[in-house]
This record gives C-alpha cells, sequence and structure tokens, in this order.
C-alpha cells in the first residue's frame, strides 16, 4: 500500500490546505505510528509519500491509501484522524465513511507519485 499526503508544494494559490494542517509534521506522525504497528502490518509495509498539490484544497487536508487498483481519498483534521486511518484502514481493512471524500471531490486520475492528471 501507498499513501500518498498532499503536502500543497506546487500550487501557492490553492495550497493552503497543507500548510493550514502542517502536513509535514503530520507524516512524521503517521511515520512513527506505522513504525510502532509495523508487526500489525499486511502485506509487507506502507509507502509513504508527500505530494505536490493534489487539487482538493477545499476539501483539505487530503490523503490518498492507494491499495492498487484500489484508491481512497481521505480528509484529515490531525493526529487524531490519522490514528483512525490507521487503526479501522491500515489494520482493520475497513473504510473510514466519516473521512471519506466524497466522489465528486475527487480528481479524475492521480497517478502512483501523487500527480494529478
Amino acid at each position: 500500500m501507498r499513501i500518498l499526503v498532499c503536502t500543497a508544494a506546487a500550487r501557492s494559490l490553492l495550497g493552503s490546505c497543507g500548510r493550514r494542517c502542517n502536513t509535514r509534521r503530520i507524516i512524521r506522525y503517521l511515520k512513527k505510528r506505522l513504525h510502532a504497528n509495523e508487526p500489525l502490518l499486511r502485506d509487507g509495509g506502507i509507502d509513504i509519500k508527500a505530494t505536490k498539490c493534489l487539487m482538493r484544497c477545499s476539501d483539505g487536508p487530503v490523503l490518498l491509501f492507494h491499495n492498487h487498483p484500489a484508491k481512497t481519498w481521505y480528509r484529515y483534521d490531525g493526529e487524531h484522524d490519522i490514528d483512525e486511518l490507521i487503526c479501522e484502514h491500515v489494520l482493520g481493512g475497513r473504510v473510514v465513511e466519516r473521512l471519506l471524500l466524497a466522489e465528486s471531490s475527487r480528481p479524475r486520475s492521480v497517478d502512483n507519485d501523487g500527480k494529478v492528471r
């Protein structure tokens, strides 16, 4: 599984969501929490990738859980949401409905490196 974390790095006009939530701190927290749960992880681990703007600033900040071919888009407000996503989605294999982005809010296509097409 790959988790793409929008950092809003490329779009200064749109990119307020990543700076507002300090996504760099969230990435460090996500890595720390996943490392703590490493013995419980399925499928050999998780790759975390910081991306440029994923064009969902009005919904943001956002994460994309990519477990080929499935892609699941989430919004989050802080560490408590990250904990819930790890517990429910990563470890439990369940979608977290309250954080799920509506399909109409998702970009048409995002590649494995987080490039919006």
